[in-house]
């Protein structure tokens, strides 16, 4: 083998190393909880796609950091869905209560006043 296609081979080597071993994007919890119901979704299938890709056996250290970024990224899809039904449990026992405050008739109520200033106030 000629130096020329020594180099060659050495210089594709570290290539493949390079974008063999390319990181993931890695997002905090503050970002991801910003993130809405698609957009996590989307990163969800993204993430699983390139591990799919990538072909790193289960659970290896290449793996990794898509696994874990997986898990933080479905941890996020499950805290939104719980968010979302509590939210809804909450209206379904109140609603009641929130369809009596749309009858009140404001012109029944007391006037606010306001702060009044102390009596010796020049």
């Amino acid at each position: 083998m000629s130096k020329k296609s020594q180099r060659v081979q050495q210089n594709h080597n570290v290539v493949a190393v390079a974008v063999k071993y390319q990181p993931v994007e890695i997002k905090t919890i503050d970002e991801l909880a910003l993130f809405s119901e698609e957009e996590l979704r989307q990163r969800f299938v993204t993430l699983s796609d390139e591990l799919n890709n990538k072909r790193y056996a289960p659970g290896s250290a290449q793996a990794a950091p898509w696994e874990i970024e997986l898990a933080y990224v479905q941890r996020e899809m499950e805290i939104n869905q719980q968010r979302k039904a509590n939210h809804r449990d909450y209206l379904n026992k109140n609603r009641e209560s929130f369809r009596s405050y749309d009858s009140i008739d404001e012109n029944l109520l007391p006037e606010y006043q306001g702060n009044t200033p102390p009596p010796n106030w020049s």
